[in-house]
């Protein structure tokens, strides 16, 4: 029988895998290998050498300790080198201009279409040496066989104490004609939930702070290159503001809108716009922001060396960050092996570090480490946490735990980073005044929303440059009413975000599209009630337990839900018998009390 141990290591992998990210699966981020030979190895979190992806598709600028990533999709973000990439990568910078007379946004990343084309793949030029360290790269806005102009983005980074780095674009009207645009630059969340949206004013500063990740990304205006400051400003979910960024779109607000738990950090925005100006015929301007970083929460683990052994220890070295205090504080952590799992707290110094001696099994023990800041023994959502795996060859007789799936990790390195001085620095992070402590996030549970997608295309001349009406309607009662753009291949493609109450009972909803006095509809089933991120990674974990024969514990308002679906991955056409409340999964493939 499996003991209480072994079932708690399922669910607190789980909550680590919820958590983290799911890290293997987070664009350029997976495992490095920290000590690896004949007979066995150790590997944990990833620190990436340069921008966690190939060379090829971005180019570091290793200011120490920030290092700049431009990337050819004509994005840009930045993180401290000798820590974990994530999150901070995700907050990128991205240049946008419209043209209000030709009724066109040039944005940088992505595929474009006859509204919003996108910049051409840049050309990266040398680092060139200093400090600050800079590098540029080039990319031209053209569309429809018309070259409107030349964009050249130059990162600035400085050396050893810098917290930042500053992003100037400069637009060379090539069109032949004065060119009216307006400028624009936004920044995206970071996090696992969308970031608290703050602005001052003299100078004009947008902070982004995650609750649940730490840090901080500022965005802000700069004078170099003879900048003008920036007059207005917006943030929200991406799809809220896009009203802003259409050719013909309105000032930015000055406003936060809301956003919804639903949404990733990821799918948020902040952004800062400069008024409509002429460019005369082969004139530049040149527009600058600030970017300011703050170091997120962080655990790292790092195996001393040697060859781990099967029935031995081995020693991990783990140092935390957190903005809230370290010093005193608590380091759990679990090691879960073939038959049962090892648990154990170790207590941080005044520099957030301490030795763990792991257990190491016969073939493969698999960690997690977290920082339990209020102590509840449980991951929260809030908390830094990292985890890996140990292998080592098991002992004669002795059956093993299976062989791990080979992890991912990040490309390799073909090409040396740039530095800011001729002799390494040590890391130095930035360490920005914390705000006024706030309570723990919670892990949330099932949301409310029903997300309900629709892609539909609506054939019309012209497609590109039309909106069409959508209404989100349960029986004859108006849920939500949406205007869209239809893109170039005329498709018509948003998702709807409705609280389920307001569903009640139904079983299928109607789109109803118009056009110009035109009216379609379109049926679409409502989804069944999905998983929270964290019940959704459990139930993964758990199915791992079933197949091998064990089991693991379900509680809260989800168990039920969790309980089918681990047991429907585990052992399918198995009879289930779901309950709510808390209950345990069983080997037999049903949820029992």
């Amino acid at each position: 029988m499996e003991s209480k141990v072994a079932r708690r290591a399922a669910r607190l992998l789980a909550a680590a895998l919820a958590v983290g990210a799911l890290v293997t699966a987070i664009p350029g981020l997976g495992l490095a290998r920290m000590v690896e030979a004949v007979t066995g190895y150790a590997e944990f979190g990833y620190a990436p050498e340069q921008c966690a992806i190939k060379t090829t598709s971005a180019r570091a600028i290793n200011g120490d300790p920030v290092r700049v990533c431009q990337y050819d999709f004509n994005t840009t973000s930045a993180f401290f080198g000798g820590h974990e990439g994530w999150p901070l990568l995700d907050s990128s910078a991205e240049f946008h201009f419209s043209l209000p007379d030709a009724g066109i946004t040039f944005a940088a990343c992505c595929e474009g279409d006859d509204v919003f084309p996108a910049f051409s793949t840049p050309a990266f030029g040398p680092v060139v040496a200093g400090d600050p360290l800079s590098g540029a790269s080039t990319s031209t806005a053209i569309h429809n066989g018309t070259k409107y102009a030349d964009v050249v983005e130059t990162a600035r980074v400085r050396g050893t104490g810098a917290d930042g780095y500053t992003l100037t674009y400069a637009v060379t009207n090539t069109s032949g004609a004065p060119l009216r645009l307006r400028p624009l630059v936004d920044m995206t969340g970071y996090g696992y939930y969308p970031p608290a949206m703050s602005a001052t004013a003299g100078p004009r500063i947008l902070t982004l702070r995650s609750a649940d990740a730490g840090g901080v990304v500022t965005l802000g205006e700069s004078a170099v290159d003879g900048s003008p400051a920036p007059t207005s400003y917006t943030g929200g979910a991406y799809e809220e503001i896009w009203e802003y960024d259409d050719p013909s779109g309105p000032p930015l607000d000055n406003t936060f809108h809301p956003m919804s738990d639903e949404l990733w950090g990821y799918e948020t925005r902040a952004a800062l716009a400069w008024p409509i100006q002429t460019l005369a015929a082969g004139a530049t301007g040149r527009w600058s922001v600030n970017v300011g970083l703050g170091q997120p929460r962080e655990v790292q683990l790092k195996a001393r060396a040697g060859e781990p052994q099967a029935g031995g220890t081995l020693t991990v070295d783990a140092s935390v960050i957190d903005e809230r205090g370290v010093a005193g504080g608590q380091l759990r952590w679990l090691a879960s092996g073939r038959t049962d799992a090892t648990e154990g707290v170790a207590t941080l110094d005044a520099a957030g570090r301490a030795a763990l001696t792991l257990p190491v099994g016969d073939g493969g023990t698999y960690v997690v480490a977290w920082y339990d800041v209020n102590r509840n023994d449980e991951v929260d959502i809030d908390e830094a946490v990292n985890y890996g795996e140990i292998w080592a060859t098991p002992r004669p007789g002795v059956d093993p735990t299976p062989t791990p799936s080979p992890i991912p990790t990040a490309e390799p390195d073909d090409e040396p980073v740039p530095t800011a001085t001729p002799t390494p620095n040590p890391i130095v992070r930035a360490t920005p005044t914390p705000p006024a402590a706030a309570p723990p996030a919670a892990v949330r549970p099932t949301s409310a929303l029903v997300s309900i997608a629709f892609k539909r295309t609506y054939k019309v001349k012209g497609c590109a440059s039309k909106t069409v009406q959508l209404q989100l309607k349960a029986g004859t009662k108006v849920l939500v009413k949406r205007n869209v753009k239809l893109s170039k291949k005329c498709q018509a493609n948003t998702t709807f975000r409705v609280e389920r109450s307001k569903l009640g009972s139904a079983k299928k909803v109607t789109i109803q599209l118009k056009f110009k006095g035109k009216t379609k509809r379109y049926t679409l089933s409502v989804p069944a009630q999905q998983l929270s991120r964290t019940a959704s990674a459990q139930s993964a974990v758990c199915a791992a337990s079933l197949k091998s024969g064990g089991g693991c514990n379900s509680s809260g308002a989800e168990s039920a839900a969790l309980c089918k679906l681990s047991a429907a991955r585990a052992l399918p056409g198995r009879t289930i018998r779901s309950l709510s409340g808390s209950g345990r999964i069983a080997a037999a493939g049903r949820c029992a009390e």
